[in-house]
């Protein structure tokens, strides 16, 4: 763009005329010729201060554009910014949306992750109380049995500190 009228007129952020490219500074001349450009009209796209592109016309006749035609240029062109611009909006807040619902999938993976963890630890616990329990009831049983019967005084207080162990 640089050394261009559009890159000019974006980087004035003004509608830039050229009647004729042959007497026009402002123009690459070499580049007018080789695809036959005489005259040229560039205005800059503009969004919320920001430009976005530019629209140009240009003829083969030196001087084809009259100040109406650059007045409708530059109508067509905030219909056109104001259009582009919409559509990059709808562009992000597609690409926000699809973000979010990736996000809404993987934590709902995440959820049912946690869900199906939490149940195998409780399953696990269950299993462990249960396996724990049996043999603790056995001891208490065989301990009362123990209890039953003639003890000394130093197995009497080893038998009752079992059960309360237990």
């Amino acid at each position: 763009m640089d050394g261009s009228l559009s890159g000019r007129a974006i980087r004035e952020e003004k509608i830039l005329v050229s009647n004729d490219t042959e007497d026009d500074p402002r123009v690459n001349k070499e580049a007018c010729r080789l695809v036959g450009i005489r005259s040229m009209i560039v205005v800059p796209l503009v969004h919320q201060v920001k430009t976005i592109g530019v629209l140009k016309a240009h003829s083969s006749v030196p001087s084809a554009f009259s100040e109406a035609d650059a007045r409708t240029l530059e109508l067509v062109a905030a219909l056109l910014a104001s259009a582009i611009s919409k559509s990059m909006e709808f562009d992000e807040k597609h690409n926000l949306v699809s973000s979010l619902q990736a996000s809404q999938i993987k934590l709902k993976q995440a959820k049912e992750d946690a869900d199906r963890n939490n149940q195998t630890k409780s399953n696990f616990l269950a299993n462990m109380s249960h396996e724990v329990r049996t043999p603790i009831n056995g001891i208490v049983g065989i301990t009362d049995l123990l209890l039953e019967s003639e003890l000394s005084t130093d197995q009497r207080e080893l038998g009752e500190t079992i059960k309360r162990s237990a």
